[in-house]
């Protein structure tokens, strides 16, 4: 649909290098990538107060390295309900904050089990990403086109 953007996946001039958590100031901070030569793209969920200090960082390295919060909470605020619906047979309000915890919830209530941790959420949701999320349904859950921003400034970044 957007033949203009790069295709991350499939670009050997891209890595992905998927973190979180408590050691993405360490990522930024010991510059673990620096010896690659290459510009650094973070994005950073919106629910850590401190994670807009390494994305200042980031973009205060004058190499080329771009980083930026979600507009939303947290990246499973992305995912469109009906994805999640199609993947596990129930929806989740994806507008409220802590996602992760609204899945586990209902996802041991629907199998009668204790309550997921958020890492184990996190794990299934991010099947929802991989394996039903469309570009149409992330069109209409991302109504400001951030996602598609993000791909247009590493598609810049690439040339």
């Amino acid at each position: 649909k957007y033949p203009e953007i790069i295709n991350v996946e499939n670009d050997s001039r891209v890595v992905i290098v998927p973190l979180g958590g408590s050691t993405l100031k360490h990522w930024v901070q010991e510059r673990y990538l620096k010896a690659l030569g290459c510009p650094e793209v973070h994005i950073y969920d919106n629910d850590v107060k401190t994670y807009q200090e390494s994305i200042d960082e980031v973009n205060s390295r004058g190499d080329g390295s771009w980083g930026t919060l979600t507009f939303k909470y947290e990246i499973e605020n992305y995912l469109h309900p009906k994805a999640i619906q199609e993947a596990y047979g129930f929806e989740i309000d994806t507008t409220k904050q802590n996602v992760p915890a609204l899945f586990g919830e209902k996802y041991a209530q629907e199998r009668g089990w204790p309550k997921c941790k958020d890492n184990t959420s996190k794990y299934y949701l991010s099947i929802v990403f991989d394996q039903k999320m469309t570009i149409d349904y992330l069109e209409e859950i991302d109504t400001k086109g951030e996602i598609k921003g993000w791909f247009e400034k590493i598609t810049e970044m690439v040339k």
